[in-house]
């Protein structure tokens, strides 16, 4: 298992050089992480565990595999009590639901070093359509892709009950994807 904030990262290393090419993320360079609001204060966190499976052909976008499987109790925001209350059942509720899964369906390019991957997001078994809009830039057998989307928190049952209503804790949430790969020799 890799150790970096993990979720839509990986994903992104699927627009590289000149054939068939599996990619694996460099854990200590890389981070997928999230931007949130509570109280009015915007804090950021992350998942620190999360494994990636890539695989990307620049001939055949449609042949790109990406599949990023995250270990929600991973799940770092830098405060205990904020950690605390996302394992249980009104939110991420890690005992039912341990992982999360983000899954590309295709690639697009959309200019020179930049591309949207249309994907899945799967979280507490509620699965919703995603475009994560990227940068990526290869030099030799590293790549380093950058991207973020925006997601509506209550799509995928997270702050349930009390947490509901956006007032204490808000609706949307950035997921940010900072990752760094090597080619895996053929």
């Amino acid at each position: 298992m890799l150790r970096p904030s993990a979720l839509a990262a990986a994903l992104m290393l699927i627009a590289g050089p000149a054939a068939a090419t599996d990619w694996s993320v460099d854990g200590d360079t890389s981070s997928l992480g999230f931007i949130g609001t509570q109280a009015g204060s915007e804090f950021t966190g992350r998942f620190e565990a999360f494994t990636a499976d890539i695989s990307f052909d620049p001939a055949d976008l449609e042949a790109v595999s990406v599949r990023v499987v995250i270990d929600v109790a991973s799940f770092d925001s830098g405060s205990q009590d904020r950690d605390e209350t996302a394992m249980d059942g009104d939110w991420f509720d890690v005992e039912t639901y341990p992982e999360a899964v983000f899954e590309v369906t295709g690639v697009e390019a959309t200019g020179e070093g930049a591309y949207e991957a249309a994907a899945t997001l799967t979280i507490k078994d509620q699965t919703h359509d995603v475009v994560l809009p990227f940068t990526l830039a290869i030099d030799g057998d590293t790549a380093r892709m950058s991207g973020e989307l925006t997601v509506d928190r209550r799509d995928y049952t997270l702050g349930t009950g009390d947490w509901a209503t956006g007032e204490l804790v808000g609706t949307d949430v950035t997921i940010t994807v900072d990752l760094s790969a090597v080619r895996v020799p053929e």
